[in-house]
């Protein structure tokens, strides 16, 4: 098993992975989405990492555009944004040389949620894990009280 640091684009911006593979030839493969503040440099996404292509299946693990090493401004980043970061992780992953034909996305809290909007338009995506995630967005940003 060896990692490989990875970049590749999402809308013209650099994105920052570490990708996690196995021995094993044509492996299937994971794409982990971290939370709101968070990187792919979280202790359990390292974790996940590392015990999944232990279990012969590759992982990667991205920063969003605004997070950790990727390029980009978090005071510019929107839902539709990470999910074109997602978007650009998943086909990175189905283009990447040697891997197999089964996908599936993992996400804590954001990146769940996230998860979970990818993979309910897209056919390619065979499983789903999520923990933490939200029910809604709506305290995300700052909302409007009564008075104003």
């Amino acid at each position: 098993m060896k990692t490989e640091n990875v970049s590749f684009e999402s809308e013209g911006q650099k994105i920052a992975g570490i990708l996690h593979l196995p021995d094993k030839k044509r492996p299937s493969c994971v794409i982990a989405s971290h939370g709101l503040l968070s990187s792919k440099e979280s202790e359990k996404f390292i974790v996940i990492g590392e015990r999944l292509s232990q279990e012969e299946i590759a992982v990667l693990r991205f920063d969003f555009r605004g997070c950790g090493e990727s390029e980009g401004k978090i005071e510019e980043d929107t839902i539709t944004r990470r999910i074109a970061d997602l978007g650009a992780a998943i086909e990175f992953m189905r283009s990447y040389p040697g891997l197999g034909k089964k996908r599936g996305l993992l996400g804590s809290s954001l990146g769940g949620y996230l998860s979970l909007m990818q993979a309910s338009g897209n056919q390619g995506i065979r499983a789903t894990v999520i923990w933490a995630t939200p029910l809604h967005l709506d305290d995300l940003g700052s909302r409007k009280t009564e008075e104003e």
